[in-house]
């Protein structure tokens, strides 16, 4: 799945945090954190056609 970052800086900071994650340096709280910081919010599609961020 393709992540949508909110800019560049974004980008690199994320993946500076899942490497420092991924090496157990950070904890699941804090990639978490990255992640609402980081990337862009999603957009979820209803049935009816509708569409929402959550």
């Amino acid at each position: 799945m393709t992540r949508h970052y909110n800019g560049d800086l974004s980008a690199a900071i994320h993946e500076l945090a899942k490497d420092l994650h991924r090496h157990d340096e950070i904890d699941k709280k804090t990639i978490c954190e990255f992640d609402e910081s980081c990337l862009s919010p999603v957009e979820i599609f209803t049935s009816n056609g509708n569409s929402y961020y959550p």
